[in-house]
């Protein structure tokens, strides 16, 4: 009997997370992962597809560049560039397919995965301002914006972030490997915006911690935000972080920062697979 054959690709997508429950899907949530789904049951009806992201977004964190593997069972299928287009048509304004690559049928996206890299703006000061809300973060007050860039790289190396992954239980893995964290300044409209606006500029720069790493724990970005702003506002000691990170205990932070602040910025895989 004739099989019919398999097609693996992986496409990589940016979406806004702000109106979604997340990446993975959930009964009577909208979910990225949801919204392509049903996107590919409408331009490849007769088509069985399968979808694996490479990892988790947590509700209202964006992604500039997510990969999500497809396994489609048909015949043939449309040229790349026509079934990007397909999708681009019919998907939500706020997910966006930017390329389809072909990859082999033992590629997995969180297995191959090389390294992520992530972003987290935020504004301080008295109050946000709302028009960035969906995209930038909010810590109040008036943080000490240069102990936190100084305490930021002391997060780089091989660590224990048990302290920095949410809900912490003894079968959880925590000792990871960060090969970049800097605290800079930027918008998240860099690289996006086209032209500028009457005035000149694109109107808004804010704080910005960017993060590189093989993998990450759950919310483990938005929990060492946590701490450079406990540094910041002279709650958390340098000296007691590097403490935190070697023992993998000493400090619970009470809070987390909003996840809109949140942006996965590129995944990078062995090998250059993909």
């Amino acid at each position: 009997m004739h099989k019919t054959p398999e097609h693996h690709f992986l496409i990589r997508i940016a979406f806004l997370g702000f109106r979604f429950h997340g990446w993975q899907e959930q009964p009577g949530q909208r979910t990225v992962a949801g919204m392509i789904r049903k996107t590919f049951r409408f331009v490849l009806p007769d088509t069985p597809v399968k979808i694996l992201g490479a990892g988790r977004t947590d509700a209202r964190v964006s992604a500039r560049d997510f990969a999500v593997q497809v396994i489609a069972r048909a015949p043939e299928l449309p040229p790349f560039g026509v079934l990007a287009d397909a999708l681009n048509e019919n998907l939500p304004p706020d997910i966006r397919v930017n390329s389809i690559r072909p990859v082999p049928p033992g590629f997995n996206p969180i297995r191959d995965c090389a390294s992520k890299t992530y972003r987290y703006y935020f504004q301080t000061g008295n109050h946000p301002d709302a028009y960035w809300t969906p995209f930038v973060g909010f810590l109040p007050g008036s943080p000490d914006i240069t102990r936190m860039r100084e305490a930021a790289p002391l997060f780089e190396g091989m660590h224990n972030f048990r302290c920095f992954t949410a809900s912490p239980s003894e079968d959880k893995k925590y000792v990871r490997r960060v090969t970049r964290c800097r605290l800079g300044v930027g918008s998240p409209m860099d690289g996006v915006v086209a032209g500028k606006d009457p005035e000149g500029d694109t109107g808004f720069t804010a704080h910005m911690l960017e993060v590189r790493a093989p993998g990450f724990g759950r919310n483990q970005v938005r929990l060492m935000m946590a701490a450079l702003a406990a540094v910041g506002r002279q709650e958390l000691q340098p000296e007691t972080l590097v403490k935190v990170l070697d023992e993998g205990q000493g400090w619970m932070s009470d809070s987390i920062v909003p996840a809109s602040g949140l942006h996965l910025m590129h995944v990078e895989f062995k090998n250059g697979t993909a």
